[in-house]
């Protein structure tokens, strides 16, 4: 028998509930175990229940959903957390809380297709960059994806869990990957790493400083400088020889 999913709904609005809990219900493979509209009824009764994911609003009274994820981690408890709001302002908090995912009401059932299809490649150990061809790649985000030229990645650098991947035009995106997976998936690709949190295309090293231990490559708006660990730069300078 196929194990399902456990899930949790935190929401102080009971319409809210109701609309995503018949959302989850068209999705195979999910069981609802728990529906609260009052965070104090969900802190006693949640570490029982034992979800593997927690849909939470972020704006309730008594507790928001930033303190009751808090709280459910203090309790030890480490479901996958998927923040579920109608604003877009709370999606940088959420990225700094780890959050699995973050969902903007109303959620229709496709948002929980994808959000189990990010689940289950972080758990086969999928990869959850996949090359659309010689030229693009797609990177997964909290809300969807980017489709990007790779010959416009500057560098990416490790924000926790998650990176930004930075481009020529000194913009960056944000995406859920860690570096460890971008690094093996931009193998192959003049992508190398020169520190514990960036990894640089090396088409554009303009120079290496061995006394300042920097690292400087050319944007479309100028040169910026990036900092390189002592190993990284005879390994640097190889790839060049």
């Amino acid at each position: 028998m196929l194990k399902t999913t456990r899930c949790v709904i935190i929401d102080d609005e009971p319409k809210a509930v109701s609309v995503l809990a018949a959302q989850i219900s068209k999705i195979g493979g999910l069981d609802i175990v728990g529906k609260f509209t009052d965070t104090g009824d969900a802190l006693h009764n949640v570490p029982d229940l034992a979800p593997d994911i927690v849909f939470i609003d972020v704006e309730m009274p008594r507790k928001n959903g930033f303190e009751v994820v808090d709280e459910l981690r203090i309790l030890g408890l480490t479901p996958k957390i998927v923040f579920t709001t109608g604003y877009d302002q709370y999606a940088m908090k959420a990225i700094k809380k780890q959050a699995f995912d973050y969902l903007l009401k109303p959620i229709i059932h496709t948002d929980i297709i994808d959000l189990m299809a990010r689940m289950h490649v972080e758990k086969t150990g999928a990869k959850t960059l996949t090359s659309v061809n010689q030229n693009k790649i797609r990177f997964n985000t909290l809300n969807g994806f980017y489709i990007m030229e790779i010959g416009e990645i500057l560098y990416v650098k490790a924000d926790g869990n998650y990176s930004e991947v930075h481009l020529r035009d000194n913009s960056f995106k944000l995406i859920t990957s860690n570096l460890a997976k971008i690094e093996s998936q931009l193998e192959g690709n003049m992508f190398k790493r020169i520190g514990r949190s960036l990894i640089i295309n090396t088409r554009f090293v303009t120079q290496v400083d061995t006394r300042r231990k920097k690292c400087y490559l050319q944007s479309n708006q100028g040169i910026i400088d990036l900092p390189i660990v002592k190993k990284r730069i005879r390994e640097l300078a190889d790839m060049f020889e």
